[in-house]
């Protein structure tokens, strides 16, 4: 009864507020979503369609398809129980009022949305708390649809400053949204899945985001975890000759190795996400108004900005990459023989992030106003590919031979 009885006192308490006030504060929420970074980033955006009495959407639809957002909305089966997200292109002809009354794409307007599409759910709610707990009419219709979504995608709640309690009963079938937006304030309920790191997340969710209709991660950071990775292998060569008496003879020099291509592991894997990071600025950056000559003065500055911040993170992917390839040169002679192979895989992955990083570092150069800014990485990028080159093709000539010599 716990429920039943809290969800009549929150609708009770939302029914009271005035037409007028219902308009003020669903503006207010409105300037808040359009301008949030889950928002401005997500490409496939489902949003509710809203009762009288609930934070009204319709505005937001209606600005998020002039921004070219691919917008869907739920369409009720009633007797799967279950919401089908259907594509809305134009609200005024697709809907309908269909089930207690909530408008509905149908008949011809319905056009499937593939979930895999989605980034990002706008979900009502009678009433929410700051952790994230929802409570629903009692349906169960959005638990269960957001259970069935990838695991990237992010819940945002709209709720009037009203609907927030101190807590909820929560049941191991309810699912918790990550962010709340009020008229007051934006409520990060957890950390959410867009800013978990990824190295903290399984592989899988990292190659599947990378391969799904996304913005992020890209080749700047898939640069960064192939670097990453050719450090790794270094580093287990290190780490099979550090402590073997066979090899007592370079411990001390292979030691002085291993340290340094542990560090540079752990910065091009802190890049994964810094790469991911600068995107989502750059986005936040387009996003700005421009209707007149001072935002679009405003907006130019920040996305010039925002540009060479992108650039700088795969430079920074290129200029430890090369290290990489010169660490291999290194320890190719000092390094266990037995590990040889994994020299040559590893100065070649980090070869490749070299050659990937400069890539993404020259399309933004491509777009930089600031020719001092842009002829000075250039030059930078030169270096590092001709020293990177040469010295990568030394050691897989090395590797090749010793491999050869050895059947």
């Amino acid at each position: 009864m716990e429920k039943v009885d809290l969800r009549s006192r929150m609708l009770k308490r939302r029914r009271l507020e005035s037409s007028e006030e219902i308009e003020r504060k669903s503006y207010r929420i409105r300037e808040k979503l359009l301008t949030f970074d889950l928002f401005l980033k997500g490409r496939g955006i489902l949003f509710y369609l809203a009762l009288e009495d609930e934070v009204q959407t319709r505005s937001m639809i209606e600005a998020a398809l002039e921004m070219g957002k691919r917008i869907s909305v739920p369409l009720i089966d009633e007797e799967e129980r279950e919401i089908l997200p259907s594509i809305l292109k134009d609200p005024d002809k697709e809907l309908t009022p269909g089930h207690w009354g909530i408008l509905e794409p149908k008949g011809k307007f319905y056009h499937p949305q593939p979930l895999e599409e989605i980034d990002l759910v706008i979900v009502p709610g009678v009433a929410f708390d700051e952790a994230g707990n929802r409570l629903g009419f009692g349906r169960g219709f959005y638990d269960k649809f957001l259970r069935r979504l990838p695991e990237r995608v992010s819940f945002v709640a709209l709720a009037f400053e009203l609907q927030v309690v101190k807590s909820l009963p929560f049941r191991s079938h309810d699912v918790a949204v990550d962010y709340i937006i009020t008229e007051k304030r934006i409520i990060k309920c957890k950390e959410s899945k867009e800013e978990k790191m990824y190295l903290e997340r399984p592989m899988k969710d990292f190659v599947e985001d990378t391969a799904a209709r996304l913005p992020a991660p890209g080749g700047g950071s898939v640069a960064a975890l192939v670097g990453s990775l050719g450090a790794a292998l270094l580093c287990m060569v290190g780490n099979y000759t550090v402590g073997n008496k066979q090899y007592k003879e370079v411990q001390d020099e292979v030691a002085r190795i291993l340290e340094i291509t542990d560090s540079l592991k752990d910065e091009l894997s802190s890049l994964i996400q810094e790469d991911i990071k600068a995107y989502q600025k750059y986005s936040h950056a387009s996003g700005l108004p421009k209707d007149t000559p001072q935002q679009k003065d405003a907006r130019n500055k920040a996305l010039q900005f925002s540009l060479k911040e992108a650039a700088l993170v795969p430079l920074k992917t290129s200029k430890f990459s090369l290290k990489v390839i010169e660490l291999a040169e290194e320890i190719l002679p000092r390094g266990n023989p037995y590990l040889i192979s994994d020299v040559g895989v590893g100065v070649l992955l980090a070869e490749a992030a070299l050659e990937a990083a400069v890539i993404n570092v020259q399309i933004n150069l491509s777009y930089i106003k600031d020719s001092h800014f842009v002829e000075e990485k250039k030059r930078e990028i030169s270096f590092f590919l001709s020293r990177g080159r040469k010295t990568a093709e030394k050691v897989v000539k090395k590797v090749k031979g010793r491999i050869t010599q050895n059947r």
